[in-house]
């Protein structure tokens, strides 16, 4: 989830210092900032499914060990 939130800061910076907006120049200084909220938001999206993603697979990988340890000390031969 750290990585998530990092990436998705990291993304917004990105965006806005490098220039390299959605419809930048069309309506001029309007366009550049209509875009430069639009490309962030789009990345704040794609940041956020894609760490989204992430996470679910580690809690479901974290799970998927819990449940073979437990079924190990549930089948132990004393």
């Amino acid at each position: 989830m750290l990585w998530t939130v990092a990436l998705v800061v990291m993304g917004a910076i990105v965006t806005f210092v490098s220039g390299q907006y959605l419809g930048g120049g069309f309506f001029g200084f309007l366009g550049e900032l209509l875009g430069a909220v639009w490309g962030s938001l789009m990345l704040l999206v794609f940041y956020g499914i894609v760490g989204g993603t992430l996470a679910v697979l580690y809690f479901a990988a974290a799970e998927s060990i819990q449940v073979l340890l437990d079924i190990e000390q549930n089948t132990r031969s004393e």
